[in-house]
Parts: C-alpha cells; structure tokens; sequence
C-alpha cells in the first residue's frame, strides 16, 4: 500500500514538473533540475531524504561542483553528473561495514587519534579510500586514494592545473587533511576474493605512476592517458593498466569517487570494510 502511494506522488510530481532534458553546454538554473533529479534517485533507492533536504544539499555541493565541471570538459547533463556522484549521498554502503570514530576526548585530527585510527582500519595494499566531505578538484564531489601499504596512500590533489600533483602521502596525514570536521568521513573498500590484484594495482601506481612519473592534475575526458590526471582517475588507472583490467568497465570518460565501486563487476566488485567518522 506505502508503495502504491509513493508511486502515485511520484507520477504527480513528474506530471507537475516534467523531465527536461539539460544541455551541459549551458548554465541554467539548477533548481529547475532537482524535481527530475530526485524523482530519478529515489526511484533508484539512493535518495532517501525528504525533497527539502535534497534541495538544500544540491545548492551547497552539487550545483556549485557541477558548475565548475561543464565549465571544463564536462559533458553531462545535471541529473547524470548526479547520478555519477551518487546523488551526494557518499559510496553505498553495506550493513557489515565497521564504523571507527577517531574523536574521543581529544581534537579529531590529532595525530594520537588518527594513528589509533590507522590502527584499527588495518589500511592495506590496493586499499580504496573514499573520503566524504573533502574534495580535490571542486568539480565533483569527493576525494579519492589507493593504499600502498598500512602506511601510505597515493593520491592525485588539486586545485585544477596543478603540476607534478601526485603525491605518497602518510596515511596519519592523509586522515588529518579529510577528516577535519564533523560529518567528514572516509570509507575504506578492498576486493576480499582477489587480494593479489589489489596489490598489483597499488604496485603499478607507484612504480609507473609515481617513481617514474610526475603527473599534472588536470579533470579530463582523456580517462585512458595517464597524464594529466584526477583523483579518482588515478586510482581507476592504478588498477586498470595494473590487473589487465580484469572484472573493470571500459570505454568511460569519467569516474567520480562515489560511483568508483560501480567500474567493477563480479566477485571484482569491492566491499566496504571500514567508515572512519569524525563522532
């Protein structure tokens, strides 16, 4: 019965605002594009606020980072640059994952309670770091990481034209820069029944994407060229040209932090282990 009549509001939402397509090449009002984007996410089962809530998440994050993008390269429409984006909902989640909250009496990003943090998410090689409430670029929403070791990440940072931006970064200061406020997160994904790929992946990257290259941070369509490059670009690469792209879609243009899980496939697809809060 509660189905039936979320369907029917849906149906009259869409005959009172109807579905409009949006060029990317232009810079309309975005709140024309909500109704159609939320109706699209909560179809999907993403979206689970209220279209109140929604609105108020789009004029903060979405909007402004889908701006910047079609001022690039970008080439979406809104509601699939937010579709890309997981509708600013973070990465899907699982009901095992274990949650860490690393503020307990003192400062969230002190290093004491970031190395306990580090600690207790038992970060490993091929490690996939998604981190919610940080972003590198301001042109989608996110930031993303491959671990190295328990010890290091790799990482591609911003701002846009940066040169010789991709850095190995300490995993203690990697958890400073992204977990500076409350409400940021950062979820840890791992591939548990292929453990060797998400080594060779995190091997790659760092003796063909970092020893040997410097790489400029650049958002492009060019997703198969290692330079000039994005966060959540070099990690897809990473594991790309370092599995033989095994169980990986091809032939994208984009990939965005929160929708990294969905390139994969089979018994490739990640599992969320870890979400590590600032509580």
């Amino acid at each position: 019965m509660k189905r039936t009549v979320f369907f029917t509001l849906v149906l009259s939402f869409i005959i009172i605002f109807p579905s409009v397509q949006i060029s990317a090449d232009t810079t309309p009002n975005y709140q024309n594009y909500y109704q159609q984007t939320y109706i699209e996410g909560t179809q999907s089962g993403i979206i689970k606020e209220n279209y109140s809530n929604f609105v108020k998440q789009c004029d903060i994050d979405l909007a402004p980072a889908y701006l910047n993008f079609i001022k690039g390269d970008g080439n979406l429409t809104f509601p699939e640059f937010a579709k890309e984006n997981n509708y600013d909902q973070g990465s899907p989640e699982e009901t095992d994952t274990q949650n860490i909250a690393i503020s307990s009496n003192t400062k969230p990003n002190s290093l004491s309670t970031v190395k306990s943090a580090a600690s207790k998410a038992k970060i490993k090689s091929g490690d996939m770091l998604i981190c919610h409430g940080t972003n590198s670029s301001g042109k989608f929403l996110g930031h993303e990481a491959i671990a190295t070791s328990g010890n290091y990440v790799l990482e591609m940072r911003g701002p846009e034209g940066a040169k010789n931006n991709n850095y190995h970064t300490p995993i203690t200061t990697f958890f400073k820069n992204h977990l500076k406020k409350t409400g940021d997160y950062i979820q840890v994904y791992w591939i548990k029944s292929h453990p060797n790929y998400s080594s060779d992946a995190a091997k790659y990257a760092y003796n063909h994407m970092y020893i040997s290259n410097k790489i400029n941070y650049l958002t492009t369509t060019n997703l198969y060229h290692k330079n000039p490059s994005y966060c959540s670009k070099y990690v897809y690469l990473a594991y790309w040209w370092g599995t033989s792209h095994k169980g990986m879609k091809g032939g994208l243009m984009w990939v965005f932090p929160f929708s990294m899980t969905n390139v994969f496939s089979g018994t490739y697809k990640p599992s969320y282990i870890y979400k590590l809060t600032t509580k």
